[in-house]
């Protein structure tokens, strides 16, 4: 707090100064740093106002949330994402129908998960109702017990463009489907009902990570295993990853987070029009060589 060269009187300050002290922390200390300080700055601010120093206090909304991920994620580059749809497709073609015949279904998850940036739990509870003539309406997402709900906030109630590809791989799955469905989905279980995320997870994603070289080996005491280098989220980061770096390139900013920050809601407004006309991702950082439509 000593370290900053605060330009108001203490007793004077305003919510504009806290936010410039806050501002200053985060590029000066790390995150858990600075929002230790501008708690334990918060706290004395408050004293201040129980003692009649301050009459109101200036730092009341202005906190530092802690990011939902601990360490930096990881994010596969477009020759790992390709490696994922190439073996994708190998499980999809197997000789074997018991291998084939559910990779039909996680195939084409697959391909849209890249596409769109949707969650794991977006698509395996995607309506049929909801797959639209350019993309895709998300209205609803498997909560953490597993169960449908609509998603709480209205950010993730959303419209996405898809690339024609996907999308006619989507509504290929889709009409060629002659099992159960009971719950009306683009990609319902065997049983009819939907996919849970942990079955999706081992059934799906740890096939297709073995099947791409996308693991490592651990030591487990006296036995090695294989550990996947990502997770099913992955495919979101790598979508957000690609549409940050388009703008960020052509912004000049060496610091994704100050794009963000100063031309957030530009990029959004570009990106929906940009996806509109294009469709999805995989159409504009993918080779053409990698033909999406003979694949179904």
């Amino acid at each position: 707090m000593r370290a900053y060269a605060w330009e108001t009187p203490l007793h004077e300050l305003e919510s504009a100064d806290l936010v410039a002290f806050r501002s200053w922390l985060l590029t000066e200390r790390t995150r858990d740093q600075a929002k230790r300080t501008l708690s334990c700055f918060h706290s004395m601010l408050i004293e201040m106002v129980t003692q009649g120093v301050l009459a109101t206090d200036p730092a009341g909304r202005i906190t530092i949330q802690r990011s939902r991920y601990k360490e930096p994620v990881e994010i596969p580059s477009i020759a790992e994402v390709r490696s994922m749809l190439a073996a994708a497709d190998r499980l999809a073609n197997h000789r074997h129908k018991y291998i084939s015949q559910p990779w039909q279904r996680y195939r084409a998850m697959i391909y849209l998960a890249s596409d769109s940036g949707l969650r794991p739990q977006e698509y395996l509870a995607l309506p049929t109702l909801n797959l639209l003539e350019r993309g895709i309406r998300v209205s609803q997402a498997l909560s953490r017990s597993n169960r449908i709900e609509v998603p709480k906030s209205p950010a993730a109630r959303r419209y996405l463009p898809i690339g024609p590809d996907v999308l006619d791989m989507t509504r290929h799955y889709v009409e060629r489907h002659d099992g159960p469905n009971l719950d009306g989905l683009v990609y319902p279980g065997a049983h009819g009902r939907h996919q849970m995320y942990g079955h999706f997870s081992r059934r799906c994603w740890h096939t297709l990570m073995k099947e791409a070289g996308l693991v490592r080996q651990t030591d487990a005491g006296k036995d090695e295993i294989l550990q996947n280098l990502y997770t099913p989220y992955s495919l979101r980061h790598f979508y957000a990853s690609m549409l940050i770096a388009e703008n960020q390139e052509r912004l000049g900013h060496a610091d994704a987070a100050m794009t963000l920050n100063v031309y957030g809601h530009l990029i959004k407004e570009r990106q929906a029009k940009a996806r509109e006309e294009d469709g999805g991702i995989l159409g504009r950082v993918l080779s053409q060589d990698h033909g999406i439509a003979a694949l179904q």
